[in-house]
């Protein structure tokens, strides 16, 4: 993504003091007359039929990346143009380009591909606009630089369209169109049908990128608490990160996908939460527990796994941590799954857990070595532990 930066590149006249463009700046944008004084042709109605099934289709997606790539290629297709850019304002960069759909073959829909500052720069100002601002090759204002820049050398026409929600500036839709030949729709019509479509995917952008916010807050919220219940006890500091270092090369060789890494990297920081709802008298006893606090103590996977069911999207975490704790052959807690019925990743913490816990030790016992505690897995693979993920271990770890 490239982000908005500072420029020196002069632009249009009209553009830098924030006023509509004359006629010689820019094609006219007459209003559209209403329905009464003109029904629509054809080619609109049709159009106005693709665009509210597009926005069903746009209300359902989740995922802002996805969201991009939808909205760049229906524009495309909806308006019959050659090319689009969707670019958003995200923290922290004042305007990214997160997804581009272009049907020329020797053209790159790259998003990630660099944009010229300056244009960059003329695109933020054309955020603020009103409406879609339209050009041409021949628009007077425009330098052959300016051209340039905004493709306009290699099109007929193109469209900058302010995304809004409400007064709130969301992005732009950048579209361009080589070949305008057998469009049936009037320039009035394209300019109703392209602020719909930018007015649609603004209000899904905005959607699913404060629903991201939110997830993300939801997540770092309850990180903190973990966080705060590592500080809490001092030989647990740190616990988490040393586990993440351990179980990630692990997970690799079982061949996790993508998310099913971040699925595992969360559920190892979060592992522990639990315990938050334990006291501190069992927690930090300087002995043996005894058998009514062992009761207590073995609520923490399943406490632990409530709080981050309430977390969205984090139900594959809640169960690696309300699992971490079953043992291979069923004697675990608190569920007594055997075997492959304890989630691949839970038999991956169980063993991280088990060593981290035996080479940091506790206040009720020293820490051991390396080489004891490695000992310590061999000899409970099978019970304790997943065998294979104790071979896995010990390669990666010898």
């Amino acid at each position: 993504m490239s982000a908005l930066g500072c420029s020196s590149y002069p632009l249009p006249s009209w553009l830098e003091s924030g006023k509509e463009p004359s006629s010689a700046d820019a094609l006219s944008i007459p209003v559209l007359p209403t329905a009464a004084a003109r029904a629509p042709e054809r080619g609109m109605q049709e159009a106005l039929n693709e665009l509210l099934v597009f926005s069903r289709q746009l209300s359902v997606i989740s995922s802002l990346d996805v969201l991009a790539k939808e909205i760049a290629e229906g524009a495309v297709q909806i308006l019959h143009a050659t090319y689009s850019q969707v670019l958003m304002n995200l923290p922290g960069q004042t305007l990214a380009c997160l997804a581009v759909y272009d049907k020329r073959p020797d053209h790159t829909s790259d998003p990630h591909q660099t944009t010229p500052l300056s244009t960059l720069h003329l695109y933020q100002r054309a955020t603020l606009n009103n409406g879609p601002l339209f050009f041409r090759r021949e628009t007077a204002s425009l330098s052959t630089a300016e051209r340039r820049r905004l493709g306009l050398n290699n099109g007929n026409s193109l469209c900058l369209a302010p995304m809004r929600l409400n007064t709130e500036p969301v992005g732009l839709l950048v579209l361009g169109q080589e070949d305008e030949h057998g469009d049936a729709m009037s320039l009035e019509e394209k300019r109703k049908l392209i602020a719909f479509l930018a007015e649609q995917a603004a209000s899904a952008l905005y959607r699913v990128s404060l629903s991201g916010r939110l997830r993300a807050n939801q997540f770092e919220t309850v990180l903190a608490l973990a966080k705060a219940l590592e500080a809490h006890d001092p030989h647990t500091a740190g616990h988490g990160r040393s586990m993440t270092e351990l179980a990630e090369p692990i997970a690799r060789q079982f061949r996790f996908s993508s998310p099913e890494l971040e699925t595992v990297r969360r559920a190892v920081l979060l592992h522990d939460i639990g315990k938050i709802g334990i006291s501190d008298d069992i927690l930090q006893k300087d002995g043996p527990l005894t058998a009514e606090e062992w009761i207590l103590m073995k609520r923490h996977p399943q406490i632990g796994a409530e709080i981050v069911t309430n977390v969205s999207e984090l139900a594959g975490v809640a169960e690696l941590i309300l699992a971490h704790h079953e043992r291979f052959d069923g004697r675990g807690y608190p569920r007594g799954l055997v075997a492959e019925e304890i989630p691949l990743g839970a038999r991956i913490i169980a063993v991280v857990d088990s060593y981290s816990a035996m080479t940091s030790g506790r206040v009720y016992r020293p820490a051991c070595t390396h080489a004891e505690a490695i000992a310590e897995l061999q000899r409970c693979s099978g019970t304790h532990f997943d065998p294979k993920v104790v071979e896995v271990f010990v390669t990666n770890f010898p």
